[in-house]
């Protein structure tokens, strides 16, 4: 496997090898549940013969597999998403540029002459540490780490940049893997009920492997009343449901129509031979979003 090395499965903040063995986890759990050894039958026989259509059609599975995990991370590329997932959502970003901004007055405090601070007690502090070139690197790193923490204070009040654009992004960003993902069934001549089966499976899966995992963007089923006052029965919401995946795709092509038509085209290009041989070698339309989003160096003939 080597999505670990690729796109981040689970947390942000988790290693090549946590997220290897994420898949690995899941991939076990997705089989036992096309299998049906698990309590978990919904649309069963669906799902089968939706992944069956699939791979008949020519669909790689590795990109069923890599956009089914893209749709249910529980988070997005959007920075705002990135942040909250850190924990960094404002007003942390400030309270971190003050931190550093105080840790750097600190710590310039305590490597002036007379101090006697850490870097007067190397020798004592590292006795391994050879009174050679390395120590004297080491040495000089410590004399500027007051210096960046300083500038990187500042940086983070300028962070991030150009925010009226990030709130332009950040929607796109939210919905791009959703949107090539349906695009990318569409072509296969699937559709909503594909992708709601396909996600919900996935969405069971992590629930199933890691059940105490935290998310920024919830996506289980919601219980809700009905509207009418004296109502006492309720119903599920849920957004990974036919009629909410729909609504949340149209709300997409209609607000972003020209990133719309470049996601379709996007998906074109992967599937055409100019992206063969990467589809070949392993190369999933997630993987290749960059080369997509540059201009294609050859001509596609249209379809009509």
């Amino acid at each position: 496997m080597t999505y670990g090395n690729r796109h981040h499965v689970g947390a942000v903040t988790d290693s090549a090898e946590k997220t290897t063995s994420l898949i690995r986890k899941c991939g076990a759990e997705f089989v036992r549940i096309l299998d049906g050894k698990t309590g978990w039958q919904e649309d069963l026989p669906q799902l089968r013969e939706d992944l069956f259509d699939l791979i008949q059609r020519g669909c790689h599975e590795l990109d069923v597999i890599d956009l089914s995990f893209a749709c249910t991370r529980g988070r997005t590329h959007s920075i705002s998403d990135t942040l909250k997932s850190i924990g960094l959502a404002d007003p942390s970003l400030q309270v971190l540029a003050q931190l550093c901004k105080l840790v750097s007055e600190k710590i310039s405090a305590l490597n002036l002459p007379g101090t006697k601070g850490v870097i007067y007690f190397l020798p004592q502090l590292l006795p391994e540490l050879p009174d050679d070139e390395n120590r004297a690197r080491l040495i000089s790193d410590l004399y500027r780490l007051p210096e960046l923490l300083g500038l990187y204070g500042d940086l983070l009040r300028l962070y991030p940049p150009k925010k009226e654009l990030q709130a332009k992004i950040d929607p796109i960003l939210r919905e791009f893997e959703l949107v090539l993902f349906y695009e990318l069934l569409s072509h296969f001549n699937l559709g909503y009920p594909t992708l709601s089966r396909l996600l919900k499976t996935m969405r069971q899966v992590r629930f199933s492997v890691t059940p105490n995992a935290g998310y920024v963007r919830q996506f289980r089923r919601v219980r809700t009343r009905r509207k009418q006052p004296d109502s006492q029965q309720s119903s599920a919401r849920d957004p990974f449901g036919e009629l909410a995946l729909q609504k949340r795709l149209h709300r997409f092509s209609n607000e972003n129509v020209n990133w719309h038509t470049i996601l379709v085209w996007m998906v074109l290009r992967y599937l055409s031979d100019e992206c063969s041989t990467q589809r070949e070698g392993g190369a999933t339309l997630l993987s290749l979003v960059p080369t997509l989003m540059k201009p294609a160096a050859v001509t596609i003939p249209a379809t009509l």
